[in-house]
Order: C-alpha cells, then sequence, then structure tokens
C-alpha cells in the first residue's frame, strides 16, 4: 500500500514537471483565458497597507509627503517607505523558479538610496537591507510584517526578498523548494492554471 502511493505521488509529481515544462513558449491560461508566455510570476497590486486606489502614478512623480504608489514605490503617510521586489521560490526538476511580485518595507534612507540608484543600473547597496513582508500570499501561512532580507540587483533588477525568522512555509520553501504538484496548486489558487492534458 505505501509502496503504491509513492509511485503515484511519483508519478503526480513526473506528470506536473511535464505540464510546467510546456510553459516554455506561449499558452493559453484556462483560469484568465489570456494568453502568457513562460511560467506566470504572480504579483500583488501593492502593499497589503496601502490604504488607497489601486492604480499606479508614473515613478517620476515620486514625492515623499502623504500617499504615493507607483510600479516600483510606495510612501504612505510620508513615514513608511515600501519597494515592490521578488520572492522567489525553487522548483524541484526545473530551473526557473516560481516568482511573486511583493512588496516590502524599507528604512528611509535605505528607500532614498535605492529610488537615487534605480535607473543608474547599479545596486542600491552591497549588503541586503532589512525589511518587513508587506504582503500576505494566497495558500502559505500569513507572511504579512514577517522580517526579510532585500537584497539589491544591478542592472535596474527589482529587489528579491529573502524571508527571515519567520516560521512559515515560504520561507521554508523559499530555502528547500516546491514540488511542481504544488506549483500548479498555486497557479489554480491564483487563477492561472495551464490545461492539464
Amino acid at each position: 500500500m505505501f509502496g503504491s502511493g509513492r509511485s503515484t505521488n511519483k508519478r503526480a509529481e513526473a506528470r506536473a514537471l511535464g505540464i510546467l515544462r510546456r510553459l516554455d513558449g506561449t499558452w493559453s491560461c484556462s483560469g484568465c483565458g489570456r494568453p502568457h508566455i513562460g511560467l506566470p510570476h504572480l504579483s500583488v497590486l501593492a502593499p497589503d497597507h496601502w490604504p488607497g486606489e489601486k492604480s499606479y502614478e508614473p515613478n517620476s512623480n515620486l514625492r515623499f509627503d502623504g500617499d504615493f504608489l507607483s510600479e516600483d514605490f510606495c510612501i504612505i503617510a510620508g513615514q513608511h517607505f515600501f519597494v515592490r521586489g521578488v520572492a522567489s521560490l525553487p522548483i524541484t526538476g526545473l530551473e526557473q523558479p516560481l516568482a511573486f511580485g511583493t512588496w516590502s518595507t524599507l528604512s528611509r534612507a535605505n528607500f532614498e538610496q535605492y529610488v537615487a540608484t534605480f535607473r543608474s543600473g547599479r545596486a542600491a547597496a552591497d549588503q541586503p537591507a532589512f525589511g518587513w513582508f508587506s504582503n500576505r500570499l494566497a495558500t502559505f501561512d500569513d507572511t504579512l510584517n514577517t522580517p526579510c532580507k532585500v537584497h539589491f540587483r544591478p542592472d535596474s533588477e527589482r529587489p528579491s526578498f529573502e524571508l527571515v525568522d519567520s516560521g512559515t512555509d515560504f520561507e521554508r520553501d523559499q530555502k528547500e523548494g516546491i514540488s511542481a504538484v504544488r506549483v500548479l496548486s498555486i497557479l489554480d489558487a491564483y487563477g492561472h492554471a495551464p490545461a492539464r492534458e
């Protein structure tokens, strides 16, 4: 009995890996009906703390008083500073990770340094900065306000976020990776499921 369950799990994982590998080109999403190219990157529009309309202003309109939200920067009440970045989960058996476009806080000094280097292609700092992860992610333990490292990257890439000391399944999955079956489950939850053949 135990052996047959393991082979079923292996078959399900092999099937799921096959589905994910077929996403190299353009494919039609059975969830949203739109075409996608490659493995979708899942994202949230704003930090969960954002109190205003969920529409973006241009980055060039950045102001430090009041509330501001663009594709890359967020300021709340002129006192709380957020940057958009990427939190990735390695997928066992694939080179490409599952990526989530999310938000983290930064201190004002780190935020200003990041803004100053944003378009230059230089990394804002050699060492990661401390932040508070600023979103809840469907299908995971509560990640809102969990500690994270903000790793600045060169070439105008958004920073990467690494959860630390959170005790969440997302932090564990960042370190250990996730199965292809789990990836399909997450994509389903976000409404971006590839057709199962």
